[in-house]
């Protein structure tokens, strides 16, 4: 098991803001990664080496969990960044908007011309 992969579930079973670790306690696996690998575990019994070997269905299945996990983080950093570029324009197109009205107040008193769409 890499070490990525080990600091992916400690996390998960010690840091209340990491994505799954609501649901660590609920997971079998997490529950007898929890109990048993020393450095985490309740009883101590083996390394986390030693649980990646002896365990390596769960190793996968974890495996894709963090993948998934990675997935969604970058996801969400584009999604903020999108959000951050909407915000700087909005925020220029006021500016203008109060730059406009200040030098004609009477551009923000007329009614914007209906468009009829020919069909």
């Amino acid at each position: 098991m890499d070490k990525k992969l080990q600091d992916f579930i400690e996390a998960s079973l010690t840091n209340p803001r990491h994505p799954i670790f609501n649901y660590a306690f609920r997971s079998p696996v997490l529950q007898h990664y929890a109990l048993n690998v020393k450095g985490c575990g309740l009883l101590e019994s083996m390394t986390a080496e030693e649980w990646g070997k002896g365990f390596p269905h769960h190793v996968k299945s974890l495996t894709e969990v963090m993948q998934l996990c990675e997935e969604d983080a970058n996801e969400q950093e584009q999604s903020n960044a999108e959000v951050e570029t909407l915000k700087t324009k909005v925020a220029e197109l006021a500016a203008k908007l109060s730059t406009m009205s200040q030098t004609d107040p009477a551009l923000l008193q007329q009614a914007p011309a209906a468009k009829t769409a020919e069909v």
